[in-house]
């Protein structure tokens, strides 16, 4: 056995093997649709924590039943 130090040949790079959204037209109207809600869903969320952090009071408390009274902030 030697004690030196081999570099690996990576220098191959493996076949692109098509996914189904490459194939289908369905498969990517699909994926593009569900990008399309992601991206909305997430817009709507930053409008409600924008909402929630300038309108919500820090005196509201609400019970959550595993975590008990928390503030409606939270």
């Amino acid at each position: 056995m030697s004690n030196e130090i081999t570099p690996i040949d990576d220098s191959v790079v493996p076949a692109h093997a098509p996914r189904a959204t490459d194939v289908n037209p369905v498969s990517e109207k699909r994926a593009e649709q569900q990008v399309a809600i992601l991206f909305g869903l997430s817009g709507v969320g930053s409008l409600l924590l924008i909402y929630s952090y300038i309108f919500v009071k820090d005196t509201v408390f609400i019970f959550i039943p595993i975590m008990g009274n928390r503030t409606l902030s939270n």
